[in-house]
């Protein structure tokens, strides 16, 4: 049962003192202190969500809610992964702010974590960058992972609790392959990787003073591999401040690191002898270079040497496999020619 006093919700077992089954709805600190254990700690959240969100925002929250009320008794595992300042925590706050549900907020792991979560029901619990504060051996357990500790909560008997389970994390590659692929733990992955150039363009219809410049600011944008909505947002505000100068002139001078990003392509080729090779290949890509050169092997016996020129590729359209093969040639004596090359970025560094 759960008790609250001074702020602070607590589980205790017995007979004699007014309890609840369930937390209280308000917003929790999941915290271990050495002298008084495990309890939740009362905090004040307010969420700066503005007037409009922009992407799939509202479309993923309300999918969630639904999902999570006709799922009557199990738990409902969310993922959202990709790189800051893309709407992850923004989505999670929609989701958090809708549900009139009590939320707890997880920050670290110590060892009966997993027992006090078992505890709790109909309730949302938030893992922030769960790749990093859940990341790692069980101190004093070799081999135990944080990660695997926690997977009865999504398909043990605690699955049972009808809680909602939200983690965000900026690459998932650290995450316990257990909890990747399987639906029965986490149903949803949201895979926040860019903006596109029609949330680009709405939010510089709704914010750009001088639409005149739209156009030319969508294609400022449009040669970036990486877009974030403080980079949207700071572009703007740097528009609306100078409306003297160009947003080329102006854009060039904001403070974007360039990104690295991994690159897969598909080339496939054919010979005089009507054979055909079907090779993908796999590179690291930064922004700042105008060339891209690789190798495949095509029908593993012959190393065939490429080259692409990405200065004429829209990289913010390439998030699924798209067709570059204009771009593309292969070096001088190959016994092979282009058929067609594809290309889709993947994560970024």
């Amino acid at each position: 049962m759960f008790i609250e006093f001074d702020k602070k919700v607590v589980y205790v077992e017995g007979e004699g003192i007014s309890t609840s089954d369930k937390v209280p709805i308000g917003y929790y600190d999941l915290v271990f202190a050495k002298d008084s254990g495990v309890f939740l700690q009362r905090k004040t959240v307010s969420f700066d969500l503005e007037k409009k969100l922009y992407g799939r925002v509202n479309e993923i929250t309300e999918h969630v809610l639904e999902a999570y009320s006709k799922i009557k008794t199990n738990n409902l595992g969310v993922l959202f992964s990709g790189p800051k300042g893309l709407g992850k925590s923004l989505a999670i706050s929609n989701i958090i702010s809708r549900a009139n549900k009590p939320v707890i907020f997880v920050n670290n792991y110590f060892g009966s974590l997993p027992q006090f979560l078992s505890y709790v029901k109909d309730a949302i619990i938030v893992f922030d960058e769960f790749e990093k504060t859940m990341r790692g051996e069980i101190e004093d357990e070799e081999e135990i992972e944080k990660q695997e500790m926690l997977l009865p909560l999504f398909s043990g008997v605690s699955s049972f609790n009808h809680n909602l389970f939200l983690l965000s994390v900026n690459k998932d590659y650290h995450i316990n392959s257990m909890f990747l692929s399987r639906p029965g733990r986490i149903r949803y992955h949201y895979k926040f990787k860019a903006l596109d150039l029609d949330v680009i363009r709405e939010y510089l219809k709704d914010n750009l003073e001088d639409q005149s410049k739209l156009e030319e600011a969508v294609e400022c944008m449009s040669d970036s591999a990486f877009m974030s909505y403080d980079i949207l947002a700071a572009f703007v505000e740097e528009l609306n401040l100078f409306k003297d100068k160009s947003p080329t002139s102006l854009y060039k001078d904001i403070n974007i690191t360039s990104s690295t990003v991994t690159v897969e392509t598909r080339l496939i080729l054919k010979n005089k002898k009507g054979e055909t090779a079907d090779c993908f290949d796999l590179n690291e890509y930064t922004s700042t270079r105008t060339m891209l050169h690789s190798s495949v092997y095509a029908n593993n016996d012959e190393n065939v040497r490429y080259s692409i020129d990405m200065k004429n590729i829209r990289l913010s359209s390439c998030y699924d496999w798209t067709d570059i093969t204009s771009c593309a040639k292969l070096a001088e004596g190959a016994n092979w020619e282009v058929d067609k090359v594809l290309l889709k970025l993947g994560e970024f560094y």
